[in-house]
């Protein structure tokens, strides 16, 4: 027995070590690779692991499109993680503003504006930072898996990229020319106006590209741009390369939260701490610690380690434990907004709720809530390791519909969800292919091709999921307006739930005043706008919103445009040259052929003579069929008109006779109780006159027999 026990520690040793070992050469790497191509080039290398998720087999979802993954939804989104002050926002439809919400995410056509005295920072993936400065915009206008791109019509912005993996990308257009981050660093972008110039600064170790009208201009680290010239129109920009100047107070600041000293990564082997108590939001959170590699990739994921702590789990490998109290439970403190292309998407109310609820699973160890981001994927290659880039689900959990047989797709009622656990396969209500449901569940899912073959929906309920008694329900009202969960949630009974069977689809219609609801995308969804359930939606103060369609010229450098039009000139010239030389080169019609002509002109004149005085007998004789069918139906009428009036002076005559009997019958009714009446007062009358000739008459019979009896004696 104890040589037994020596060698299961000896593994145990092992497999910690060799997990230690992979780790410590993930991070050595940052290059992130499409997942797709991993399968596509070695195998899965990933360890299968046992978990409390094994009795709960991956349920089905609906029918997946081909391996096409062209139409899948971006696989990266930004996050708005801080604001301080008046921040607004629209998306690309709106044509007004609104205000920013905390752990909203971000996409292509979003717009972000900082009034006065205040600031925003956003997270794209796990390591680059944009903070915005007071009095300035942003508008997205592409962010997907490699590429983001952004307008900064106005204002400041310190952009900190950790990395540019190969084929990515990153763009700030400015409104004299577009800054390309080409190395990772840390860069201010001032857009500037009439009267001041457009500024872009490399602070340390990074390097930018400017081009735009007659513009190319590299900007090495250390030093700043100034680009010189009006704002629109073809004329060129100006450059000039100077060493950086001293920055202002928004950049020390920003740069001040950066240096602050770093804590130190719990070890790897750390059991779990206890249940801390729930922490305030601050405007920015102390340095993060180091992560582990799973989490590269993810949005949000660079703020856990200032919030809660990082341990390790036998079953689960990394896991990190949120700042929560007791009783706290996953998808609970927040609200639903509808954000396209993806539909129904969690957005948290805790300021580190992003990453942990739009990637990985929640499970449970030692009785506590701990947030697992998966296993690492990995393509070995001879001298460094690539990792995938984690895909961003809206939110990782099943809905379901309570009640007797009621679903989800109902207008009223209950709807609710319960967080995915460990060896659950997540299967989104948007149409994607079976690469996309690949790499969103690779992480935690063994099997991955028996999830990716499911093509059918079947009958599954919620108690066979791991984190069913952490199940949330509300009513489907709630939902729709967006209201805050945690005040909304209701209690039914248990058995109901675990009974209430899994909607795949999340087919609950959102209105106009669910919380990312355009009233463009409700008008192309069907949804009517005047719907009286939900709150009015709040304006917020904003720069003017431009809605003006660019062609694709526009959106070229001028030389560019300049090139095109050089080429279209010389095919429009030959197409009017053209033109004249083929009217020029038409025979003349022989002399013949326009006799011809004539004489059928002629022929076809005769006939019309000829045709016109049957026409004319032919109208004569319509018309007056048309004239007696007329008169008939004038008759018709009067006689209708006539038989209604004779009907309703019966009608009339009737109800009068009617009347006059009803009336008579009163009368008479009246009269015999007029009698009755009379009758009964003369009989009162009479009744006390004849009492005291009765009393005699009496006394008289008592004495009559009273004398009889004594004759008798």
């Amino acid at each position: 027995m104890s040589m037994h026990r020596g060698f299961k520690v000896v593994a145990t040793a092992a497999r910690r070590t060799l997990a230690v070992c992979a780790t410590s050469a993930l991070i050595t790497s940052t290059t992130f690779t499409p997942l797709a191509s991993v399968f596509a080039q070695t195998p899965q290398t990933a360890q299968n692991q046992t978990s409390q998720g094994d009795a709960a087999k991956p349920w089905p979802g609906p029918p997946i499109t081909a391996q096409n993954s062209a139409g899948d939804p971006p696989a990266r989104v930004g996050r708005i993680a801080r604001m301080n002050g008046t921040v607004s926002f629209h998306t690309t439809d709106e044509d007004q503003w609104g205000p920013a919400k905390l752990n909203y995410p971000l996409t292509s056509g979003n717009a972000l504006w900082t009034e006065p005295n205040a600031r925003a920072e956003l997270q794209i993936g796990s390591g680059n930072r944009l903070v915005m400065d007071s009095k300035t915009e942003l508008n997205v206008i592409a962010l997907d898996d490699t590429r983001f791109e952004a307008g900064l019509p106005q204002g400041t912005a310190y952009l900190n990229v950790d990395d540019v993996a190969p084929g990515e990308s990153y763009t700030l257009q400015t409104p004299r020319g577009s800054v390309q981050i080409t190395e990772p660093g840390r860069y201010v972008i001032a857009a500037g106006d009439d009267d001041t110039p457009t500024t872009v600064t490399a602070l340390d170790g990074g390097k930018a590209q400017l081009s735009g009208r007659n513009l190319n201009q590299a900007v090495p680290a250390g030093q700043q741009a100034a680009l010189t010239g009006p704002l629109d129109g073809d004329e060129p920009v100006k450059p000039s390369l100077a060493p950086a100047a001293p920055q202002s107070t928004f950049v020390q600041s920003v740069l001040a939260d950066e240096k602050a000293p770093q804590t130190a990564a719990a070890p790897a082997s750390a059991a779990p701490p206890a249940a801390p108590a729930a922490t305030t939001q601050t405007p920015r959170p102390p340095a993060p610690a180091a992560v582990p590699a799973q989490v590269q990739g993810m949005t949000g994921a660079q703020d856990l380690s200032s919030y809660g702590s990082w341990s390790t789990a036998p079953d689960y490998g990394a896991v990190w434990y949120p700042p929560v109290e007791t009783g706290w439970v996953p998808y609970r403190h927040g609200h639903w907004a509808y954000v396209p292309p993806w539909g129904w998407t969690w957005v948290a109310d805790e300021p580190w709720g992003f990453a942990p609820f739009h990637y990985g699973r929640w499970v449970m160890v030692r009785d506590r809530w701990a947030w697992s981001p998966g296993v690492v994927v990995t393509v070995r290659r001879p001298h460094h390791h690539h990792h995938y880039r984690p895909v961003y689900a809206p939110a990782l959990v099943a809905f379901f519909g309570t009640g007797s047989g009621v679903s989800i797709s109902i207008t009223a009622g209950n709807v609710g969800w319960v967080p995915l656990g460990w060896h659950e396969a997540y299967y989104p209500p948007y149409r994607v292919s079976r690469t996309y449901i690949r790499n969103v569940n690779v992480t935690h899912v063994t099997n991955i091709t028996k999830v990716t073959n499911v093509t059918n929906v079947n009958n599954v309920t919620v108690n066979r999921f791991v984190n069913r008694n952490s199940a949330t329900v509300v009513s489907a009202d709630a939902m729709r307006r967006s209201e805050p969960v945690q005040r909304a949630v209701q209690r039914p009974d248990r058995q109901q739930i675990e009974s209430a069977r899994i909607d795949r689809r999340a087919r609950i219609e959102p209105t106009a005043m669910t919380a990312g609801m355009s009233p463009k995308t409700a008008e192309r969804m069907g949804i009517r706008s005047n719907d009286s359930r939900g709150s009015e939606r709040r304006d917020a103060p904003g720069p003017q919103i431009r809605q003006t369609e660019r062609r694709a010229t526009d959106l070229k450098p001028v030389e560019t445009r300049q090139v095109d039009a050089r080429r279209t000139e010389p095919q429009s010239r030959n197409r009017q040259q053209a033109q004249p030389r083929q009217e020029q080169a038409r025979p003349e019609q022989p002399r013949q052929e326009m006799q011809q002509r004539a004489a059928r002109e002629q022929q076809r004149a005769a006939r019309e003579q000829q045709r016109q005085p049957a026409e004319r007998q032919q109208n004569v004789q319509d018309r007056q069929r048309q004239e007696l069918q007329r008169q008939d139906n004038m008759r018709q009428q009067r006689e209708n008109q006539e038989r209604q009036t004779q009907d309703h002076r019966r009608q009339q005559q009737e109800l009068q006779r009617q009347t006059q009997q009803r009336q008579q019958q009163d009368v008479q009714r009246q009269h015999g109780d007029q009698q009755q009446r009379e009758a009964q007062r003369r009989q009162k009358e009479a009744q006390p006159q004849s009492r005291p000739q009765d009393v005699r008459r009496q006394q008289q019979d008592a004495d009559d027999q009273r004398r009889q009896r004594r004759e008798q004696n």
